[in-house]
């Protein structure tokens, strides 16, 4: 592991194949996988999504404590990816 990088960020590029998550459609233990969604956004997600709310675009992440520029090239939002590699 390399110790310049932040661990979470070292393991999902080390699993790469298990990303991009569907931020709409993924379980609480694959967002925590996501670098830049912890614990509170993570549940945050999963609370809007049971209020029939999806998320659209970053920025929808960004208001409720995503650190989108770590999370964007893990992420799906309505099957459409935020970067690229």
């Amino acid at each position: 592991m390399n110790l310049e990088i932040d661990p979470k960020y070292s393991a999902a590029l080390s699993n790469i194949d298990k990303f991009p998550v569907e931020i709409n459609s993924a379980s609480y233990k694959e967002l925590l996988r996501v670098p830049g969604i912890g614990k509170i956004s993570a549940r945050r997600i999963i609370e809007s999504r049971k209020r029939d709310r999806s998320f659209k675009n970053l920025e929808d992440l960004k208001k409720i404590g995503v650190i989108t520029n770590r999370a964007e090239i893990f992420v799906k939002l309505n099957k459409s990816y935020q970067s690229t590699l």
